[in-house]
């Protein structure tokens, strides 16, 4: 007999020992520790979530609730790591993502500016056309353990985008 990758749930660790069991019982020898391989991925999501919740309210992944962030009165040019943290930009990045993907006519709104902001040219920084491309916001999931940062890294392709399409109180911790 071989060995077993699984989650770390304790039901798999109970499988294994009752498994050893009844192999017993035709003269098989397994070792449920021995033959158990802890599931990598899973954690690596555990470590990540552990090292997010730190600095974020985790409870919001899943909260379909209005999330009103803090108005940061802070320069985002200036301020520090603390400063940008204490505006929790996981949670703000969450409840922008969220507000857009919940409703059918925020999405069509917003994927609207994407277009029109293309075809138009309205995205420029120091009067160079900055390229957007036609991408959907990523909501970021619990059990996927880079989500959190492929969301923040697709609101930040998005960026141009968001600064016309969101108030500007939203955009304060992204600078």
């Amino acid at each position: 007999m071989g060995h077993w990758t699984l989650d770390n749930a304790e039901v798999n660790q109970t499988f294994l020992v009752e498994l050893a069991t009844l192999l017993e019982e035709h003269e098989i020898i397994f070792d449920p520790l021995d033959s158990r391989i802890m599931c990598f991925p899973h954690i690596i999501n555990l470590c990540t979530q552990e090292v997010v919740e730190g600095f974020s309210n985790m409870d919001l992944v899943d909260c379909e609730d209005d999330y009103i962030p803090q108005d940061p009165s802070i320069n985002p040019v200036r301020q520090t790591f603390e400063e940008a943290i204490s505006c929790d930009p996981i949670a703000l990045a969450r409840a922008t993502v969220c507000r857009i993907r919940a409703s059918g006519l925020r999405r069509e709104s917003f994927e609207d500016t994407v277009k029109n902001g293309i075809e138009q040219e309205w995205f420029r920084k120091d009067g160079q056309i900055i390229p957007v491309k036609s991408l959907e916001l990523l909501r970021d999931v619990k059990t996927r353990w880079d989500s959190v940062f492929q969301m923040i890294k697709r609101l930040r392709l998005m960026r141009p985008v968001c600064f016309i399409y969101l108030p500007s109180t939203l955009l304060i911790c992204f600078g």
